[in-house]
């Protein structure tokens, strides 16, 4: 989906502004529009969505997978859910699921980690890192040496 211009979507009382349900079709929005508002981008069903454009919506990953180059806003992702980025995600995430953020990908805000695991080859800005128990964090840029002291 070609977004050229500025999608402007406001919350609905009951559900997300915007429903990607997929579960046999691959979606993928890019272009030099934006996506923005106040309303929620909720992503059901198994199969992939791609975001290489703007979106400053917050997401909910409930299943499937995210992947993209581009930026989106604050993003909550479900367990048995799959988040790989190489874009911004601005406004925090909060895990249950297995995210990756990859070389050139960032993250502004805070991080949660609800028992999901987060492997980081980017960027982390946050003031808060929570991990639950049973969260798993990798950081694939951190310089390890071995201890001959025993310590």
């Amino acid at each position: 989906i070609n977004v050229s211009e500025t999608v402007l979507l406001g919350q609905p009382a009951d559900g997300p502004g915007m429903l990607v349900t997929n579960n046999t079709k691959h979606y993928r929005f890019f272009g030099s529009g934006n996506i923005a508002g106040t309303a929620q981008l909720r992503k059901d069903g198994t199969a992939n969505l791609t975001i290489d454009g703007t979106s400053q919506l917050p997401m909910l990953i409930n299943s499937g997978a995210l992947f993209g180059g581009g930026a989106i806003g604050a993003s909550t992702l479900a367990s048995g859910a799959t988040l790989s980025f190489s874009g911004s995600i601005n406004g925090g995430l909060t895990a249950a699921g297995t995210a990756s953020i990859l070389p050139g990908g960032s993250l502004t805000g805070p991080l949660a980690l609800q028992a999901g695991a987060l492997t980081n080859a980017g960027t982390i800005t946050s003031s808060t890192i929570a991990l639950q128990s049973g969260s798993y964090l990798a950081e694939d840029d951190i310089l390890r040496y071995e201890d001959r002291n025993d310590r």
